[in-house]
């Protein structure tokens, strides 16, 4: 057990992270002497988790177009797939 030791200890959650949920930075005992402006410290631990892990890139909202363009082509392959059965099925009958 260590007595008489004293941190100043950092806190910051992280809502758009992926792999965290709570950061904890250790202020170096000198600087703490010091006494640097907190939001000086904030840009800093902010800075150092962007540079840590990238941004979530979100997905793009699909809208009716892409529907239906995914919906055209669905059909249009089931028609041909319909169109090749029926083709096979005259030409074997034929022979």
């Amino acid at each position: 057990m260590i007595r008489g030791l004293q941190k100043q200890i950092l806190w910051l959650s992280t809502p758009k992270s992926r792999h965290f949920e709570l950061v904890c930075f250790i202020l170096r005992p000198e600087r703490c002497r010091e006494t640097p402006k907190d939001a000086e410290i904030l840009r800093e631990a902010r800075s150092i988790l962007l540079q840590a892990e990238p941004p979530i890139k979100e997905r793009p909202p699909q809208g009716k177009k892409r529907t239906r363009f995914l919906f055209l082509l669905f059909f249009g392959g089931l028609l041909c797939g319909v169109l090749a059965t029926l083709l096979g099925c005259a030409l074997l009958g034929a022979l």
